[in-house]
C-alpha cells in the first residue's frame, strides 16, 4: 500500500517538476518579447522625437511593454509556489536549485516493471487463498498423538500394586480427535464470503488493465501529436520572425500601423512559446508514459 501512495506521489511530482519548467520557459520566452518590445518602444520614442509618428503610437507600446512585465511578475509568483510544492514534497529546499529539461524517455518494458497496484491485488488474492485453506481446516476433525509417562507409585499395573509397594515405570500413549462442530455450519457462508472477496479484486484488476490500456492509448496518441506539431512548430517561428522584422520596416516607413506592427511581435511570441510548450510536453508525456 505504501509503494501504491509512492508510485502515486512520483506522478505529482512528476507534473511539478514539468510544469516548472513551463513556467520557466514561458519566462524566458516574455524576457525576450519584452526585449523586443522595449527596443521597438526606444525606435518609435525617437521618431516622435522627430515629430515622424503620434504620442498615441508611443502609448500603445509603453502599454504593451507593462502589461507585459505584470505577466511576468505574475509568472514569478506562480514559478514560487510551484517550487516551494515540489520542495515540501521531496524534503529539499530548491528556491536556488536549476531544475533542467531531461532527455526524452525511452520507454523500456519488463517483466519486473509491475505496478505496485497489480502487487497489491496479488497479494490481497494470496491472503484470501491462505483464509480459505484456514477455514477447511478449522471444519475437518483434528487428530494428534499424545504421550506421558512416569516414576512412581502406585504404577498402572493395580493388579502388581496391590501386591507390592514398590515403584515403576507408568506410561500412556494414544491419539486424540478434536473436531469443531461449529465451524462446520458456517463453512459455506464464510468461504461464500471469501468468493464474493476474490471475484471483487479480479474486477477490480480487470478494470486498472483496461484504464491502464485507455491511459496508454491516449499516451502515444498525445506523443504522435507532438511530434508533428514540432515539425513545423520551427517554421512557423521562423517564418514569424521574418514577418515581424519586415513589419518592423513597414512601419518605419509609414506603410503600416502600430496596431499592425504589435499584431506581428504577439504572432512571434505566440509561435515561440508553442514551440517551446510542445518540446517541454513531448518529454513529459515520454515520462507519463514510462511511469504508466
Amino acid at each position: 500500500k505504501i509503494d501504491v501512495e509512492l508510485h502515486q506521489l512520483d506522478n505529482r511530482i512528476l507534473s511539478l517538476y514539468f510544469g516548472i519548467l513551463l513556467l520557466q520557459e514561458q519566462s524566458q520566452q516574455l524576457a525576450g518579447t519584452d526585449s523586443l518590445l522595449r527596443s521597438n518602444l526606444a525606435r518609435v520614442q525617437t521618431m516622435y522625437n522627430n515629430h515622424i509618428v503620434l504620442s498615441s503610437d508611443v502609448d500603445a507600446l509603453t502599454v504593451e511593454v507593462l502589461e507585459l512585465q505584470q505577466k511576468r511578475e505574475q509568472l514569478q509568483y506562480s514559478l514560487r509556489a510551484y517550487r516551494e510544492m515540489l520542495s515540501m514534497m521531496v524534503g529539499r529546499n530548491l528556491s536556488q536549485t536549476e531544475l533542467v529539461l531531461p532527455q526524452a524517455q525511452e520507454l523500456s518494458l519488463k517483466e519486473t516493471n509491475i505496478r505496485p497496484e497489480l502487487q497489491l491485488l496479488t497479494y490481497q488474492s494470496d491472503h484470501i487463498a491462505s483464509q480459505r485453506k484456514k477455514i477447511l481446516s478449522y471444519s475437518m476433525p483434528q487428530f494428534s498423538a499424545f504421550a506421558q509417562g512416569w516414576y512412581g507409585y502406585p504404577t498402572l499395573n493395580m493388579f502388581e500394586a496391590m501386591q507390592s509397594s514398590r515403584w515403576g515405570l507408568s506410561g500412556i500413549v494414544g491419539v486424540r480427535m478434536q473436531w469443531n462442530i461449529g465451524a462446520y455450519y458456517t463453512q459455506k457462508n464464510t468461504l461464500r464470503q471469501l468468493d464474493l472477496r476474490q471475484e471483487q479484486i479480479q474486477v477490480q484488476e480487470d478494470v486498472f488493465l483496461y484504464n491502464q490500456r485507455i491511459q496508454r492509448m491516449q499516451e502515444n496518441a498525445e506523443i504522435v501529436r507532438l511530434k508533428q506539431a514540432l515539425q513545423s512548430d520551427e517554421q512557423i517561428a521562423e517564418l514569424r520572425s521574418s514577418v515581424r522584422q519586415a513589419a518592423e520596416t513597414k512601419y518605419e516607413n509609414g506603410t503600416i500601423t502600430i496596431s499592425e506592427l504589435l499584431q506581428t511581435i504577439t504572432n512571434e511570441d505566440a509561435a515561440k512559446s508553442a514551440r517551446a510548450i510542445h518540446q517541454i510536453e513531448l518529454i513529459k508525456a515520454t515520462y507519463e508514459l514510462q511511469n504508466l
